[in-house]
């Protein structure tokens, strides 16, 4: 009997360890995942406030450009 519980034991503890495995292998898959994606949002947002930043700069530049144009001709009066 004794040899019974040990032989039960021992199947019941593999069959967990396997579990275990599994489980921590698909959680470390999903986490690649999750983390992929979130990556992938994170780098599309910094590529359109970017693309914001530079468009606000060049706006600013030609309207520096337009004003120190009207104030030379201005001074050159």
């Amino acid at each position: 009997r004794d040899q019974k519980v040990k032989q039960v034991n021992a199947v019941r503890q593999v069959h967990r360890d396997q579990k275990v495995k599994q489980v921590n292998a698909a959680r470390q898959v999903h986490r690649e995942q999750r983390a992929k994606q979130v990556n992938a949002v994170r780098q599309v947002h910094r590529d359109q406030k970017v693309k914001q930043v530079n468009a606000v700069r060049q706006v600013n530049r030609e309207q520096r450009a337009k004003q120190v144009h009207v104030v030379r001709k201005a001074l050159r009066v």
